[in-house]
């Protein structure tokens, strides 16, 4: 029986960028806007943003001058992320592995725009790779026996990343080679619910229609627990003056 979680083919920034990941590691929206040139030319961003023949072609010239790694086989990832939140600790872990948009067992919960999904779909099979993890949460009851399959992996597991943001969070990735039925079988009957990603989500479907791809996403799944899905400022930076004061962004929002 297949499980609602694969392994799959990971890429990964090669070992020679790792100890830069301080100047390749920045916020996702407005980096440009908030710290101007700071924003490297390697940034993985740059594969994300603008029209789907240069996030193409700058994927393939990376790919081609050794600036990301292909994995040999398909695997799992761990990610741990350590982070400090309203003066509290928090550690909260994830899976990376793949899932399906075909078979029903990702339960999504929003509509989206045609143009948007186009736009996805159209990066995929320019790309010929899936480059951005949707999120995935089980349901948060599930919390702490998630945490103790992860952990019981981890001595087995090749550790391939350490960053650190001090004061702020680290992170940790590991890869699960050793071990994957016992992940598989966690995985085999648990619903999966769509927390972001809804136009990457129906671009894949729309590229499998189309005989391209096998609907299958790369896909970041944890619990939807609070600690688990709250989303920091270091995740998304608002650019929009009105919306720093509270008041303001609430009066908005009404």
């Amino acid at each position: 029986m297949k499980s609602n979680l694969e392994p799959f083919l990971g890429s990964f920034y090669s070992a020679s960028l790792r100890g830069s990941m301080g100047d390749l590691a920045v916020p996702m929206w407005s980096a440009v806007e908030l710290w101007g040139d700071k924003e490297s030319p390697l940034n993985f961003r740059n594969c994300l943003v603008g029209s789907a023949e240069e996030c193409a072609r700058l994927w393939r010239l990376w790919c081609e001058k050794g600036f990301f790694e292909i994995d040999e086989e398909p695997a799992y990832y761990a990610l741990e992320h350590r982070f400090s939140f309203r003066g509290k600790e928090h550690t909260r872990w994830a899976f990376f592995g793949s899932v399906s948009a075909l078979d029903g067992s990702v339960k999504i919960h929003e509509a989206v725009s045609a143009e948007g999904a186009e736009n996805t779909r159209r990066r995929f099979e320019l790309s010929q790779a899936d480059l951005t993890p949707i999120f995935v949460g089980i349901e948060d009851r599930e919390k702490k026996s998630l945490q103790t399959l992860l952990q019981g992996l981890l001595p087995d597991a090749e550790k391939i990343l350490q960053y650190d943001e001090p004061g702020i969070s680290s992170h940790s990735l590991w890869r699960i080679g050793a071990g994957m039925e016992r992940v598989h079988r966690f995985f085999q009957d648990r619903e999966l619910f769509l927390l972001d990603g809804h136009h990457r989500f129906r671009g894949a479907q729309e590229n499998q229609a189309r005989g391209l791809g096998d609907g299958r996403l790369l896909a970041c799944v944890t619990t939807i627990s609070p600690e688990e899905v709250l989303i920091l400022a270091i995740h998304r930076a608002v650019v929009c003056e009105p919306w720093l004061l509270p008041e303001a962004a609430v009066a908005q929002v009404e």
